[in-house]
């Protein structure tokens, strides 16, 4: 278990970028609203698929230490800890003269671990972040690693969770198209989710070809031999 995590971590460190000055400003500005609580940010969503692209909502999900000490209102802290997370929209003045716009997510990062795997029932957070994503500012190197190992968790989480809903062979990306599919389907959203999560598989086909590798082994003709379920 550990080598496939380990492997599946080097696939998420890959996708790791330098931030745009835009993005360095708005973690900034969120950092010191929440003076000291802030441990690191997920950057994800539409903005980063199309590359920071102008005037597009940025997306954040901010991982703190506590919810106590990280809202000033007492009554905003414990509904974080009972219905998390928190959500917050925010405007920021670059230095261009352009406004960035961003909606954060506050949660901790001892319920981001718990939620990217099977403790949580619903796919919001598993689903999410085991797609494309980047991570930032981590206070440190350990937290930096936490993030990661939970992330490579809700990987295989989703992936033990497709599997029994599929026959073999399978392709990358008709199997993780129908990960996605199943997860936003739980979700609320306008657009249809068999086009939408084939079109963000398809973009990053080969990332989903080497987790596939890595979860199943290597592909005959293409396809991959799925595992029984259970194991």
């Amino acid at each position: 278990m550990n080598m496939k995590n380990n492997a599946i971590i080097d696939v998420l460190e890959s996708e790791q970028l330098n931030p745009s000055p835009n993005l360095v400003s708005m973690c900034d500005k969120i950092s010191k609203i929440h003076k000291d609580r802030v441990l690191g940010f997920i950057y994800y969503g539409s903005s980063l698929r199309d590359m920071n692209k102008t005037g597009k909502m940025l997306d954040f999900y901010v991982l703190v230490d506590s919810y106590r000490k990280t809202h000033k209102n007492p009554f905003r802290a414990l509904m974080n800890f009972l219905l998390p997370p928190a959500v917050y929209y925010l405007e920021n003045q670059n230095e261009d003269g352009s406004l960035s716009t961003c909606k954060y997510s506050i949660l901790s990062l001892k319920e981001f671990e718990k939620k990217c795997t099977g403790k949580a029932f619903l796919s919001q957070i598993w689903g999410r972040f085991s797609q494309s994503c980047v991570v930032l500012f981590a206070k440190n190197d350990i937290i930096h690693n936490k993030i990661q190992s939970a992330r490579a968790n809700a990987i295989r989480h989703i992936a033990s969770q497709t599997i029994p809903l599929l026959s073999n062979p399978i392709s990358a990306i008709d199997f993780w198209s129908c990960a996605y599919c199943q997860s936003y389907r739980t979700e609320l959203r306008p657009e249809n989710p068999e086009g939408r999560t084939r079109e963000i598989v398809e973009r990053y086909h080969d990332r989903y070809q080497k987790l596939s590798e890595i979860l199943f082994g290597p592909p005959e003709n293409g396809l991959f031999a799925l595992p029984p379920t259970g194991s």
